[in-house]
């Protein structure tokens, strides 16, 4: 169950709700206020009816709107299922529907891949559909997760549909549809099978000129990809996803859009070296049309994460020693080698650092500045790391 706010939270949330913004604000209890152009009331919300407006804030106390629920409320519920002939009671909400419901709501928020890999799981969950919330139980989940390991054999997979039960029963908690879950248990049961972690397979910056040949790619255009995967340390869904207009050339910076990002923010800049300036002018050179709006000629961002999905199952089937992923191990293993301090190390990973609560909530500067000379160094590393055919495209650069 959520907890109760007293009138002096409530007051508090108002004041610092944005007044441009309608805001929900949960009381418990089925009692909740809603927020706009900073007018305030108290709304009633059952899981099987609309919200009902009972009183403003201010002029009716949190204590009054909580007995207004119990007993007037109530008890007028009550009398119109007397009044129907054939009253039927709520049904109640299934596993299915809830988690479409999630799917909905985080559709926004999570990584397309994430959101991809949780469609998935939502497939599995399939002979669960219509099993109603309040009846599912730890033994449920353990044999469904069971029965799909017993086909599979794949742990990770298992541990996604789990994951994905966790957070459907965790939303209907918030949505107070159930009182609460305790399928956190079996997170780490000796039951759930046992996943290993293998990581992406990466390679030394040395090896690189014996990578970026012919035998694993086809396409000029996926071995700049990849060039611009390193020179920015980007993950490769992020790399893809540059658009023409987040390159600033006079201030020498790219600005992603923070929703492209994994860690979600407003945005994400990146020093822009004379090296990335080359790669970028040749690919728009070559590859530009008027409908790009994507650095690597792409229009939509469907066609962007086709051109990843292309290079990562070119490399698949080719049974490349490395994966797209991985060129941000061998940058990281980089900047640890030359003593690159782990703060601009993170910042230029896009990390979240794990120091105290104090460092990660005062220390609000992406330290662009320092970043410029150490990405400009490391740029100067892969530049002369890259086969001769990749530094053909490339100026008088040393």
């Amino acid at each position: 169950m959520l907890a109760k706010l007293t009138e002096r939270q409530i007051i508090e949330k108002i004041q610092a709700a944005d007044p441009a913004k309608k805001v929900t604000i949960s009381c418990g209890e089925h009692l909740i206020v809603r927020v706009f152009n900073r007018n305030a009331y108290y709304y009633i919300r059952l899981t099987h009816a609309s919200p009902v407006k009972i009183g403003r804030v201010g002029e009716m106390s949190i204590k009054e709107a909580r007995q207004m629920v119990k007993t007037e409320y109530n008890r007028s519920l009550e009398n119109s299922y007397k009044d129907k002939p054939n009253p039927s009671a709520p049904k109640p909400f299934t596993f299915q529907q809830y988690a479409l419901r999630l799917l909905d709501i985080k559709k926004l928020t999570w990584y397309p891949a994430t959101h991809r890999k949780y469609l998935f799981a939502y497939r599995q969950t399939a002979s669960i559909y219509d099993v109603s919330l309040s009846d599912i139980s730890n033994k449920l989940i353990k044999k469904l997760v069971l029965e799909y390991y017993e086909k599979t054999k794949a742990a990770h997979s298992c541990h996604l549909i789990f994951d994905f039960c966790c957070q459907v029963m965790n939303l209907a908690v918030v949505d107070e549809v159930i009182e609460n879950h305790n399928l956190q248990l079996l997170k780490h049961s000796p039951y759930l099978p046992q996943k290993t972690v293998k990581g992406f397979r990466f390679i030394p910056l040395k090896d690189l000129k014996s990578c970026l040949t012919d035998e694993y790619f086809v396409k000029e255009l996926h071995k700049l990809f990849v060039v611009m995967i390193l020179f920015t340390c980007l993950r490769p869904g992020e790399c893809c996803q540059i658009k023409n207009r987040d390159i600033d050339f006079k201030k020498k910076v790219i600005v992603l859009d923070g929703k492209v990002m994994k860690i979600k923010k407003e945005y994400f800049r990146i020093p822009l070296t004379d090296y990335m300036i080359d790669v970028i002018r040749y690919i728009q050179k070559n590859y530009y049309t008027s409908k790009s709006n994507y650095l690597f000629g792409a229009d939509t961002e469907t066609e962007a994460l086709n051109l990843l999905k292309a290079v990562e199952h070119l490399l698949r089937k080719r049974k490349a020693p490395f994966h797209l992923h991985g060129m941000r191990k061998t940058a990281r293993t980089w900047f640890a080698e030359h003593k690159i301090s782990i703060e601009i190390a993170a910042k230029c990973l896009d990390h979240s650092l794990t120091f105290t609560g104090a460092d990660r909530f005062y220390q609000k500067s992406d330290l662009l500045d320092q970043r410029r000379k150490v990405m400009n160094d490391w740029n100067k590393a892969v530049y002369e790391a890259l086969p001769d055919d990749c530094q053909a495209i490339f100026q008088d650069r040393g």
